[in-house]
């Protein structure tokens, strides 16, 4: 029973009977608790809209690593415990290292003999650590993993990714070039949903790799793939490099040095480059959504996590000695006992918690010693513990710097022999980043063992199979033709591998304008103010009144099957696609005054998909020459036509 009530009042095992025991265990440097948390997210493309923007979707996993670090070379720190507080944690916290003697857990039981305030506080912590040895440089690392979903993580990013692609279609078999714009900006809505400080920046590298390798986010139908031009970035520096997934010499871009305000929107880094491929399969097919690379963000975030992950408390000791004296008996068989305990440590400051003292009989180290009314006033400056039991409590609650000690005050009893007088001390480090144990937080990517980083951007362009239309329109003043004579050029190209079905393409005239030279012959090229070249590919027109406000007529012409490989460069005066069928320019006139209004050349008649035109057109030459693009939408004009109905039915049955 005594030894039971020993056991629960001792705090530190450590027993001394009239020598000083001095533990070895010196350490020259705080010990260090960082909370890391690492972010992995796949960013994959869903569709590409009209305009070129890229539809991704996040997936987002954060997990983290409580790193605890004996930063002393030379010295071993005993007994560690930690105290974490882990929002929306998944599970349990848990130790995946090789020693056997290191545990967590959320319900890890820490003794009684710490748990108690002042000495290691425990509360709203679900994560505890326990290491009874910590060597010199050594680094216990205890993971976690964050309930994205109930965190608000899951379907977001740090970072929200913007990428456009000018054309974002390109035909298949054949040396085609695309722009890829890629903006990167902090994503507020997420980062609103972590403990990230305000202030926090992000320092970042974006490595962006073309490939045709499977396993690496291409397609082996890349023939050729690699980087033309020269790369820009408004924030970082930028370089190209040999590729690790295609083989060729430029095919890799790492964009570096980049800087992100986390607390700024508009706080973004812009870069574009070009890329040229060709893609060419040995299946037919009518279209296909293609990987043609991704891009790897490294990225560090100055300090604070993402899920509030807080170390509650930290409890651990190293080189201490305690001493005990005894003194006694008198002619009335009084005694009397006192410890004291030194700092032996270098560079360490401890805080004595607890000091416990008590006697038992001679020649037995279960039985207490026991006075009729043993109390307080037996104990110095400390507490009687278990009357009639020898038994003093002192919490002194001070700090004790290199080479300083604390002695308790007496313990006085009266015993008819010679009895052994025992001792035992809770101290700790205390929470300081010079002497004690210290604390900190960051953020970086996940680790990926191929690609350095675990946060990866899919990149896919759409590749066309078959047939690919392109239709691109020049409005320019004509003085030698007439007062308020305009001249309009409908250029129309097949830029796909196979022939395509039978075209339409629609236009307006605005309101203060019309027709002017013309005659019903659409086929005598050059020779008045309305032609079909090549005439043989003219098919048929129509046209509706006051189609939509604003306008006074709309037109259609239904051209035949145009041939593919045309360069879709727009070019009227490209006679050897004219030839080859491959590109058909329609030609009018119109006069008026008044405000022109650009519009796009639509096509209507074939599937979107195959068309550059369904919702803009890549290139309009303005009245004053300039260079534009509209936005006008094709379903707009879809309902204005009286009459589409049954084109596109015939379109159809054709």
């Amino acid at each position: 029973m005594a030894v039971e009530r020993f056991r629960k009042i001792g705090l530190v095992g450590i027993i001394i009977t009239l020598i000083i025991i001095t533990i070895n265990t010196s350490a020259a440097a705080p010990l260090q608790v960082n909370i890391e948390e690492k972010i992995g997210s796949t960013v994959t493309p869903d569709g590409i809209e009209n305009n070129g923007n890229v539809q991704f979707s996040y997936q987002t996993n954060v997990t983290g690593f409580v790193n605890i670090t004996n930063n002393d070379p030379d010295d071993y720190l005993y007994d560690v415990w930690v105290a974490v507080d882990i929002p929306n944690l998944k599970g349990e916290c848990s130790y995946e290292g090789s020693r056997t003697d290191v545990s967590a857990g959320s319900s890890l039981a820490v003794p009684d003999k710490i748990n108690k305030q002042g000495v290691f506080n425990t509360s709203g912590a679900n994560c505890f650590i326990h290491i009874p040895v910590l060597a010199p440089g050594e680094t216990v690392s205890v993971f976690y993993d964050v309930n994205d979903s109930e965190a608000g993580l899951a379907d977001g990013a740090p970072f929200v990714v913007e990428e456009r692609y000018d054309p974002f279609k390109i035909p298949s078999r054949g040396e085609f070039t695309w722009t890829v714009y890629l903006n990167v900006s902090p994503n507020i809505t997420w980062l609103g949903n972590t403990q990230l400080p305000n202030t926090a920046t992000a320092s970042m590298k974006i490595v962006k790799y073309l490939s045709n390798d499977t396993m690496h986010f291409g397609s082996q139908n890349w023939k050729t793939l690699k980087v033309v031009g020269t790369p820009t970035t408004n924030n970082g520096n930028v370089n190209t490099y040999s590729g690790n997934y295609t083989g060729a010499a430029d095919s890799t871009i790492v964009f570096s040095r980049i800087s992100l305000n986390l607390n700024n929107p508009s706080n973004s880094v812009n870069t574009s480059f070009q890329v040229e491929g060709n893609y060419t399969s040995n299946d037919a097919f009518t279209t296909r959504f293609e990987p043609f690379g991704f891009a790897v963000f490294e990225f560090s975030i100055s300090s604070g996590n993402v899920s509030g992950a807080k170390v509650v408390d930290v409890f651990a000791f190293g080189n201490a000695s305690i001493a005990v004296n005894k003194s006694g008996p008198d002619a009335n068989n009084n005694w009397m006992g006192n410890a004291t305990i030194t700092n032996t440590a270098s560079g360490l400051t401890y805080v004595v918690t607890n000091v416990t003292l008590w006697a038992t009989q001679q020649g037995d180290f279960s039985n207490y010693v026991q006075n009729n009314n043993f109390n307080n006033l037996n104990c110095s400056g400390g507490t009687a513990l278990d009357s009639p039991n020898v038994i003093c409590g002192y919490e002194p609650n001070q700090q004790l710097t290199e080479s300083t000690s604390y002695t308790t005050g007496n313990m006085e009893f009266t015993y008819d022999q010679v009895p052994i007088i025992w001792a035992n001390a809770t101290f700790k480090l205390i929470e300081d980043d010079t002497n004690g144990w210290g604390t900190a937080s960051n953020t970086a990517n996940a680790a990926n063992i191929t690609y350095g980083s675990d946060f990866i951007v899919i990149e896919k362009i759409y590749v066309i199979g078959t047939y690919l239309v392109k239709v691109t329109k020049y409005v320019q003043a004509n003085a030698s033709a007439g007062d308020n004579v305009f001249d309009v050029w409908l250029v129309v190209e097949n830029l796909g591998g196979e022939r395509s079905p039978y075209v339409y393409v629609y236009d307006l005239i605005p309101e203060r304008f019309s027709e002017y030279n013309w005659n019903d012959n659409w086929t005598d090229v050059r020779q008045d103010g309305n032609w079909v070249n090549n005439s043989s590919m003219f098919s048929g027109i129509g046209n509706v009144n006051n189609p939509m406000g604003g306008y006074t007529k709309g037109y259609w012409w239904r051209l035949y099957p145009l041939e593919g490989g045309a360069n879709g460069d727009g070019d009227y005066m490209d006679y050897d696609e004219i030839d080859a069928n491959q590109s058909v320019v329609i030609f009018y006139q119109v006069q008026g005054s008044g405000d022109f209004k650009v519009l796009d050349a639509f096509l209507v008649g074939i599937d979107p998909m195959l068309s550059m035109n369904e919702q803009t057109s890549p290139k309009i030459t303005l009245v004053s020459g300039a260079k534009a693009t509209s936005y006008e939408s094709v379903m707009a004009l879809a309902t204005a036509f009286a009459g589409l109905v049954a084109i596109v039915s015939y379109r159809k049955r054709s």
